[in-house]
Parts: C-alpha cells; structure tokens; sequence
C-alpha cells in the first residue's frame, strides 16, 4: 500500500499525473478506508484539473478520517478552484485549528 502512494507521489512529482491518479486509484482499491490513499488520489486530480472529482476524494478521506487536517487543507483549495470561496474558507480553518502552524485562511 505504502509502495503505491510513494510511486503516485513520484509520479506526480515528474509531472506524470495520469499515471499518478492510477497509481492512487488502485491504491484505493486495495484499501478503501485508507484516508490518505483519497486524499492523494485528490492531489492528482487536481493537479490534473479535475476539481469535481478532487473534491469526491478529499470528502471520501475525510468520511475516513474527520481530522484529517490535510484532507480539509486541500478540500479548501479544491473548493476555492470550484469558485466556492465561503466553503473554502471553512475547510481552511478547520485545517488551521487542526494544525495552529497553519497560517489562518
């Protein structure tokens, strides 16, 4: 499981985002209440402009895992994508008071 989500991280980071979210997607499949598995999935998509299903995966993850300070960092700049910016905003707190380092939204 590790291996896949270090590979899709590797691959995202050269700039390979198709082969990044299959990497997460089957990562995912192999366990499906691994949180930080959809949230990586949700990076890719992103990155690779697909805000809808972005917003799907970090929703998912944090379904799993409702601290999950990243989960709502990254649901806020997908929301803020999707031109929802008072969503944005709440997600980003609640990152914020999960993680005071944070700077505030």
């Amino acid at each position: 499981m590790q291996a896949r989500l270090n590979l899709g991280l590797a691959l995202l980071g050269q700039g390979e985002k198709t082969a990044a979210v299959r990497e997460f997607r089957r990562a995912v499949q192999q366990d499906p209440a691994f949180a930080e598995a959809h949230n990586n999935l949700g990076l890719a998509l992103l990155d690779s402009g697909n805000v809808e299903e972005a917003v799907k995966a970090f929703r998912e993850a944090l379904r799993l895992k409702p601290d999950y300070m990243q989960g709502h960092y990254n649901l806020g700049l997908a929301l803020k994508r999707r031109g929802e910016p008072e969503a944005s905003a709440d997600e980003l707190r609640r990152a914020h008071e999960l993680d005071p380092s944070l700077p505030p939204p």
